[in-house]
């Protein structure tokens, strides 16, 4: 089972309090929750309710008390009242659309470009199995990592290296928390909608925290082609093909 609004899922996850307090604080948006956001945090994203692929993401920085950045694909903008803001948001985004306001985390980075990771868990049989994590590096200029907007994959251990000095012992611990809160979310859920594939969007920020960006239902996996070990891509598809023939 597919479940397309990333705002239903969203309000599902945060029932859990293990699984809430990874969550990047989330609203529908509206002038209300951008405003008050804006007091409390210095960036946020507003992302279509419905969508994939980084596509229609907006940026929010805010420079000084009524001075705002404004990013959109490679288009940035700057305005210095809150009204501008409002007027420039309202042409930004699709009229068609919903949209949520979620804060902004302070990614891992490597040459100030943000790096966000892809867990993958399946589920061919009766039990949930983390197939891995790999990393999505933003191409330069870019708000989003998704490989299709140019994002390059880089593997846990290696970006975490270069971009913070963690040792090999504390990354495997970064590794084994992003498994165990992949695996709370899995069996969340997968035992009230019955899904069989998730991949999470994880975000770690400077102090190794870690965050769910995003789910999705129904996650591309070709991104794990790239990962230092060569035996799992085939034992990807050999899942995907099982749990797609039932």
């Amino acid at each position: 089972m597919k479940i397309a609004s990333k705002w239903i899922k969203h309000r599902v996850l945060a029932q859990y309090p293990s699984i809430r307090k990874h969550l990047p604080e989330t609203h529908l948006f509206s002038p209300h929750y951008l405003w008050s956001m804006l007091q409390r945090h210095d960036t946020l994203y507003i992302k279509p309710v419905v969508g994939s692929g980084g596509y229609g993401i907006i940026r929010v920085k805010r420079r000084g008390k009524t001075s705002f950045a404004i990013q959109k694909d490679m288009k940035r903008y700057r305005v210095n009242s809150k009204v501008a803001l409002l007027q420039l948001l309202r042409r930004l985004m699709s009229s068609k659309k919903r949209y949520l306001i979620q804060k902004g985390i302070n990614l891992v980075s490597i040459k100030k470009r943000p790096i966000d990771y892809r867990l993958l868990i399946l589920r061919p049989e009766s039990e949930w199995k983390v197939m891995g994590t790999i990393g999505k590096w933003a191409a330069p200029g870019k708000i989003v990592t998704n490989h299709c907007r140019g994002g390059k994959p880089i593997n846990l251990g290696p970006s975490l290296k270069m971009s913070l000095g963690c040792s090999e012992e504390r990354c495997q611990r970064v590794e084994n928390t992003i498994n165990r809160v992949g695996m709370s979310v899995a069996e969340t859920l997968g035992n009230r909608y019955r899904m069989r594939q998730l991949g999470l969007d994880i975000g770690i920020d400077k102090k190794l925290r870690i965050w769910i960006l995003e789910v999705n239902t129904g996650p591309r996996y070709q991104l794990f082609r790239y990962h230092h070990d060569r035996s799992l891509y085939p034992k990807i598809v050999g899942y995907m093909r099982q749990i797609n023939g039932r």
